[in-house]
């Protein structure tokens, strides 16, 4: 059986509204998975409390029975949307409820930093190269601090020569010198400790996950989300967090620096910030339409009318 890839962009500022009662348009058999998408879209800031209740859920449950049966009963009524809240509903039309239950594992790459190949591999030898590896060194990155140092230098620093750093830049060294020094030992030890508590394709016990993955997962999403395009230095524990969960340093930020000093420079035209969830699904398309179309009627029928 082939399968594809569906790339689902999460971070989406759709809403509408309608009168209450039927769903926007009745499901129609044979509906693709987007229909379903669509048609709900318009419950987005209704459907926002199915992640807290799915997380509610999961952690209560014995197994993926009871994790359905009190799913199936769950009533949504929220007034927002976010990304992950956005995710719960829209992976749940394409995964189902049991699936999403089964089991937690974590799946993550970084860019210019290592594949996914490398956090789910039982082990790093071999994996290491400069350039081109499944574990690899920031070569962009330099790069882009490279051609900033020359600009506000008229050319004469750089990462080999921070000796020539202007006066008024030289509170940002302790980050260039980080940028500087990547090399196979600093990967490695921003990648082991991560990928070994939640990598290697391990499955987290759900306590673990979400006393605590989740609740750490959730302290730099609230700050980026709060400190945006201020300059506050940035903290310690967050960067500590970061790399507990990351395996790979933020190369945006660094512990004292101004929270958003290196954002502005790179990506100061910025507005919002996009998130991609890459999903395989099964290519049997009279087997995907139909589970979509029994998933997107579960989630319906959990939207809380008056």
């Amino acid at each position: 059986m082939s399968s594809r890839n569906v790339v689902l962009p999460l971070c989406l500022a759709l809403f509408a509204c309608h009168s209450e009662g039927e769903p926007v348009t009745p499901p129609l058999d044979g509906d693709s998975c987007y229909e379903h998408v669509r048609r709900l879209s318009a419950h987005d800031r209704v459907l926002s409390t199915r992640l807290d209740h799915k997380s509610r859920a999961a952690k209560e449950a014995q197994d993926a029975a009871r994790f359905v049966s009190v799913m199936l009963d769950s009533r949504e009524n929220g007034d927002w949307y976010a990304c992950g809240m956005t995710r719960a509903w829209v992976t749940e039309v394409f995964e189902g409820l049991e699936r999403q239950y089964s089991e937690y594992r974590i799946y993550q790459s970084y860019a210019d930093a290592y594949s996914l190949s490398a956090w789910l591999s039982d082990s790093t030898e071999g994996l290491f190269e400069p350039d081109t590896g499944e574990l690899m060194v920031w070569r962009g990155l330099q790069a882009a601090v490279n051609q900033f140092l020359a600009q506000i230098s008229t050319g004469q620093a750089s990462l080999d020569n921070l000796d020539a750093l202007p006066a008024d830049w030289r509170f940002a060294l302790p980050y260039y010198e980080s940028v500087r020094d990547a090399d196979e030992a600093f990967v490695l030890a921003g990648f082991t400790p991560a990928w070994e508590r939640y990598g290697k394709g391990r499955v987290v016990p759900p306590a673990e996950f979400f006393d605590d993955y989740l609740v750490k997962l959730g302290r730099p999403e609230v700050y980026f989300r709060e400190n945006d395009h201020l300059r506050a230095p940035f903290p310690e524990e967050i960067w500590n967090t970061w790399m507990e969960l990351h395996a790979a340093p933020n190369p945006l930020h660094h512990p004292g620096l101004p929270h958003d000093l290196v954002t502005d420079l790179l990506l100061g035209d910025r507005d919002y910030r996009l998130e991609v969830l890459d999903v395989v699904l099964p290519g049997d398309e009279r087997a995907l339409r139909d589970g979509c179309a029994e998933n997107a009627l579960i989630l319906d029928a959990a939207i809380l009318r008056p």
